[in-house]
């Protein structure tokens, strides 16, 4: 039975390292290539409440009133659509916004769930990677505001989390 399990294990051992991701190329050989925006979610909450049922409970708002309000918030924050950007294996990135063309370089953390984005100015955009495949990439962003969103003299939080999909 110890000669069958061993024999066993040896077999196993070359699918596992088969499925698995070449450790140099990996994440970063699947971000390599030209991406195109596909579509984007972006979830909004205010104090920890979904943005409907904030403005429904809080600002006596129906919901068709809420929903028309989630929809004009949701695409304020929706500043990808269009989206072209392209990532070179020397670390390089070019992007298109409608027309307007930025560059320079970017890294992936260790785990490949952080992507930086360094445009050589003061600051550097850092986003989480959801998805990375050789066809598609989901990346996002969350951010905090504080807002007084129902005029009461007291700010509220603003919790905005925007997911990016992109297609080869």
């Amino acid at each position: 039975m110890n000669y069958l399990r061993k024999f066993g294990i040896l077999l196993i051992i070359p699918l596992v390292f088969a499925c698995s991701k070449d450790e140099e190329g990996g994440a970063e050989a699947d971000l390599a290539g030209a991406w195109t925006y596909e579509s984007a979610t972006v979830d909004l909450k205010i104090n920890g409440v979904s943005f409907i049922d904030y403005y429904k409970d809080e600002l006596e708002a129906t919901e068709e009133e809420a929903a028309e309000a989630e929809e004009f918030f949701a695409e304020a924050f929706n500043f990808f659509e269009g989206l072209k950007i392209t990532f070179k294996s020397d670390r390089t990135y070019t992007t298109n916004f409608d027309g307007v063309e930025d560059s320079g370089t970017w890294s992936l953390n260790s785990d490949a769930s952080i992507l930086t984005l360094d445009a050589g100015t003061a600051e550097s955009s850092a986003m989480k990677v959801y998805t990375l495949t050789s066809s598609k990439f989901t990346f996002g962003m969350d951010e905090e505001e504080m807002e007084d969103m129902d005029s009461d003299g007291v700010d509220e939080t603003l919790s905005i989390a925007i997911k990016v999909n992109m297609k080869k």
